[in-house]
């Protein structure tokens, strides 16, 4: 009988602290009720010290209740700026340790709770283009939902987290997620300009070359009127050196925007390339008459004319006729002196710290024998 009692009150001592533990956990429950918040989230810290309360759903439910209250409340919120996130992984893991299928679902409500205030916390963070903390509240968002689904406990997708996902993940270079969430999108029929952009620029930056044009060639049939897509086909036609495609999107894109003085630098350069000279400096004239302090325009056309001077000279290397020499002379100097000089000064006067024009400038005035200009010039 003594042993039979030594036993049972072994029993009751050890039974003692869980018992206490458990106390604590159904403690803090009627503090939140009651609005202690601070009260509450001491005890059921306390409570889940134990192993024998981590096996609780209750207990994690009221953990992730009572710091959903820290966040909602403000109070205790400055000692706990993760509250969201402990909250999410609280209601997570309720819903692993509950052995009733049927009660898995509890965690519903508090979850799509927490979404909501990812969300918003999300879109503050990004208002002020702190683009980290935008991004990993937003996929709280997207990671709630997706939870949410997969185990069966809603079938809404919510696909504005897949969007912000996209968006921030992009403004991060998280590559990998915009695409995945710009994919998710376009597969649910949301085919807004904007996915288009993110996903060909993530592709392009993982060199994903076909996804790229061909995501490319999709937003435009379904965008005619984007100028954005039709500027990336531009650069792409022209990295890739396609001439004849690249001038077909030019002079598509100069019908959506005819006042954009770069295309014509652009055809311009396009002109030079076929060796289409008349062409070409009709269109950098274009662009300076569209744009009077386009400096690049400037530059590009003196160059034009500064080839033109140098192609002579060599003739001129070559040349034993006096005769022809001299008018080749005449023409080279001409050419430098009216055509490509003028140019290059107006250039200067609109850019001087720009290297290429000093160069250039400082070139023609040494050709021309101009030493007191040239004296002048910054020298690189």
């Amino acid at each position: 009988m003594k042993k039979l009692v030594t036993l049972a009150m072994l029993s009751f001592v050890v039974l003692l602290p869980t018992m206490a533990q458990k106390g604590k956990m159904n403690s803090a429950l009627v503090n939140l009720q009651n609005g202690d918040v601070a009260k509450a989230k001491e005890n059921i810290d306390e409570a889940l010290q134990a192993e024998e309360v981590q096996i609780l759903s209750k207990a994690w439910m009221t953990k992730g209740d009572i710091y959903k209250a820290i966040y909602e409340t403000k109070i205790g919120y400055d000692q706990t700026p993760t509250a969201l996130f402990e909250a999410k992984a609280a209601y997570y893991k309720a819903f692993e340790v509950e052995e009733n299928p049927k009660k898995k679902g509890s965690v519903k409500d508090g979850l799509e709770a927490l979404a909501n205030y990812f969300y918003v916390e999300g879109v503050g963070h990004f208002s002020n283009s702190k683009w980290s903390p935008a991004y990993r509240n937003f996929v709280s968002t997207l990671e709630i939902n997706e939870f949410l689904i997969e185990n069966g406990i809603t079938k809404e997708i919510d696909t504005n987290a897949y969007f912000v996902v996209a968006l921030a993940g992009f403004n991060i270079s998280q590559f990998d997620d915009a695409i995945k969430c710009g994919e998710k999108l376009l597969s649910l029929g949301d085919e807004r300009e904007v996915i288009y952009n993110i996903l060909s620029e993530s592709y392009k930056q993982k060199a994903m070359k076909d996804k790229y044009i061909a995501v490319l060639t999709e937003g435009r049939e379904k965008h005619p009127g984007s100028l954005d897509l039709l500027y990336k086909e531009i650069n792409y036609y022209l990295e890739s050196d396609r001439l004849d495609e690249l001038e077909v999107k030019l002079k598509e894109a100069l019908r959506l925007d005819p006042t954009n003085h770069t295309l014509y630098q652009a055809l311009a350069n396009l002109a030079e390339k076929k060796d289409d000279i008349e062409t070409a400096l009709k269109m950098y004239d274009k662009a300076i008459e569209l744009e009077p302090d386009f400096y690049e325009a400037y530059y590009n056309k003196a160059i034009v004319y500064f080839s033109q001077a140098m192609k002579i000279i060599e003739a001129m290397n070559e040349e034993k006729d006096d005769n022809k020499y001299k008018q080749m002379s005449v023409e080279r100097e001409r050419l430098l002196k009216e055509k490509c000089l003028p140019l290059l000064e107006r250039a200067y006067a609109i850019k001087g710290d720009d290297a290429s024009v000093v160069k250039a400038l400082r070139e023609v005035y040494a050709r021309l024998n101009m030493m007191d200009e040239l004296s002048k010039l910054p020298k690189y």
